[in-house]
């Protein structure tokens, strides 16, 4: 997962500009709303200022920077980052390791819940959430598998998959 500090200026890749054009369903309104605003001019910081809530900003930045659409523009390769010292940056530190748990564990609810009700019949399904690499990702996911339940015919199931992998 990249780090990032709050003083990186970032700017849109061209899959950034891409999910933005086709609408990407990879995004929630938060992620698409920040990658608007990623210019290559303005600092994370700036564009976490935005937001009411500065931290979960940057964690979507952090998100938005490892799906591959942003990138940090400071010249050194992005492995080569480190969280540089800034009040939020043990925060940030901390909500990258809970999202990683919540993820995994949205995750094993999701395709628990499948397994249970569709036993090996799952299995693409299962494929396709544990492919996922940010809750952003995995939301659109569950989204797209509920849509394709109800779709079949399971419109209970499809939302009780929903609550099962969402929690609401």
């Amino acid at each position: 997962m990249p780090q990032l500090s709050q003083s990186h200026r970032l700017r849109k890749t061209s899959a950034g500009a891409l999910a933005l054009k086709t609408r990407d369903k990879a995004l929630s309104a938060r992620a698409r709303t920040l990658l608007i605003l990623i210019d290559g001019n303005r600092k994370a910081s700036e564009l976490a200022a935005f937001s009411p809530n500065a931290d979960e900003s940057l964690l979507l930045l952090v998100e938005l920077i490892a799906a591959g659409f942003a990138e940090i523009v400071d010249g050194a390769p992005l492995a080569t980052h480190g969280i540089a010292p800034s009040p939020t940056a043990p925060v940030v530190a901390v909500l990258i390791q809970t999202n990683r748990e919540v993820l995994t564990d949205s995750i094993n609810a999701a395709t628990n819940f499948l397994d249970g009700w569709m036993g090996s019949a799952s299995e693409p399904y299962r494929q396709q959430l544990e492919s996922c690499e940010s809750l952003t990702e995995f939301e659109a996911t569950v989204h797209e598998i509920k849509t394709r339940l109800a779709a079949s015919g399971w419109i209970a199931r499809s939302q009780l998959f929903e609550v099962a992998a969402l929690g609401r």
